[in-house]
């Protein structure tokens, strides 16, 4: 399976809370719109795509901006070579998501 056709599948099995992809230099971003979400979503896309490693974890400060904190996940599946960023944001009142 290519990139697209699994950030497709994805999509597909979150359908209302996944929008996207954008692609950016040949790169795929989906983008999480329920934040709390976010395990549930890792755990597919570990468990039924093949992305069984988390390359990245980072967060981008928004400052002043609402929702506050941007977290970006960057997925990679050694089985079939593809790279997926997940990105979500949550408000500075909540400031955490599960754990993945």
């Amino acid at each position: 399976m290519t990139t697209k056709q699994l950030a497709k599948t994805l999509k597909q099995q979150f359908k209302g809370i996944v929008s996207g992809p954008v692609e950016f230099r040949g790169e795929l971003t989906l983008e999480l719109l329920d934040a709390f979400r976010i395990a549930e979503v890792c755990q597919f896309a570990k468990a039924e795509l093949g992305f069984d490693f988390l390359v990245d974890l980072t967060t981008i400060d928004n400052h002043e901006e609402t929702p506050r904190w941007t977290a970006v996940y960057h997925l990679y599946g050694y089985g079939h070579s593809c790279h997926l960023r997940l990105k979500t944001s949550v408000s500075e009142e909540v400031s955490e998501l599960p754990t993945v």
